[in-house]
């Protein structure tokens, strides 16, 4: 109930996975060559007209997230097959510096490509909770993760879905900073 209150509503559609992927490649700096360059225009002038909390509702459909539990030996063996986001990306310093924070221990959080999942619960065994200390995002689209990392927007966008105060802030304030480059 705390996430979806936390989460808000907005009227109208959520963007597609392809549109939400792309809207946060642009944020993030980089070329979304998935989308048509019309798609690309549209898109940009549609970012000048948000702000952090619609960017967050809007990409919601950007992946289907699985929360666990881990043990805390499930949790750091798990980390090796994400790309981390969330506060798990908070371990690259650089990305830590850009949030204002540190840490990362005590959770898994980042992104596998579809069908990866099941495997990677039945190998640590994970159980699902709610309110688990494994967040695996479940993505069918490739070409974000072309460097081998999430980003930025991504990782802010996850944070954005955390109960923490400072996680959801540290999001929320990186957002608004690419809306406003």
């Amino acid at each position: 109930m705390e996430r979806l209150a936390m989460a808000g509503t907005r009227r109208g559609r959520a963007w597609t996975a392809k549109t939400a992927w792309a809207a946060l490649a642009l944020l993030s700096g980089h070329n979304p060559t998935w989308i048509s360059a019309s798609e690309k225009s549209r898109l940009k002038s549609r970012l000048r007209e948000l702000d952090a909390d619609a960017v967050h509702v809007l990409a919601r459909n950007k992946d289907k997230t699985h929360r666990y539990r881990a043990t805390p030996d499930g949790v750091a063996a798990l980390n090796d097959h994400l790309i981390p986001s969330g506060a798990s990306a908070m371990r690259e310093e650089s990305i830590a510096g850009t949030f204002g924070m540190a840490g990362g221990s005590g959770t898994a959080e980042g992104y596998v490509m579809v069908g990866d999942v099941s495997a990677l619960a039945d190998a640590f065994g994970l159980i699902e909770d709610p309110d688990g200390n494994a967040i695996i995002h479940e993505v069918d689209l490739d070409e974000p993760f072309a460097d081998g990392r999430a980003p930025v927007a991504a990782i802010a966008v996850d944070l954005m879905d955390s109960l923490a105060t400072r996680e959801r802030s540290a999001g929320q304030r990186v957002i608004n900073e690419l809306l406003h480059v």
